[in-house]
């Protein structure tokens, strides 16, 4: 309960491990719990500040909550998580990288979406049936495939728009 920072691969491919509980946990590194198949809660406290890139790839978590020192989503975060079902945001989400969410196909809600600026490619790649709770009307940038298949999210105005990748909103 006293760790406060999770290296890169500490956990990676522990597929027995079902649960993680570190509420003074600061730092989750690089891919700390990828391919922990098992894995369905992960809880740590508000003051985590660092999300590595593909920390929970391919784990079986449920739901992530995004704590409000965190505003930039990293790239591949929790890209293949098949049974995530909701992104909870303690705060308003900025960026979302690369592949961050790509082919969560149980995803249905993410919170915290009003002020996302940018999206990476494939960042929500073939989430078929996710919301955005609110519409990102301050969107600037989509990569290629950001939002390909994507078939619920309402976008509101997208006035701001300034880049847009092949196939963002195929």
């Amino acid at each position: 309960e006293n760790v406060e920072r999770i290296y890169p691969n500490a956990f990676k491919g522990a597929t027995d491990l079902t649960e993680c509980v570190t509420p003074m946990v600061k730092y989750i590194g690089d891919s700390a719990f990828e391919g922990c198949s098992a894995l369905e809660d992960v809880i740590y406290g508000v003051d985590l500040y660092y999300f590595g890139k593909a920390a929970f790839k391919g784990s079986g978590i449920t739901s992530i909550t995004i704590p409000y020192l965190i505003k930039d989503i990293p790239e591949s975060l929790c890209e293949g998580c098949e049974n995530l079902k909701y992104v909870y945001a303690d705060y308003n989400i900025f960026t979302v990288g690369a592949n961050a969410f790509n082919e969560c196909f149980a995803l249905e809600l993410v919170e915290g979406t009003e002020y996302l600026k940018s999206a990476g490619e494939y960042a929500f790649y073939n989430d078929e049936l996710v919301e955005f709770s609110q519409a990102p009307s301050y969107l600037e940038s989509v990569g290629d495939g950001a939002f390909a298949y994507c078939k619920n999210i309402d976008f509101g105005n997208l006035d701001n728009l300034k880049e847009l990748g092949m196939q963002s909103f195929f």
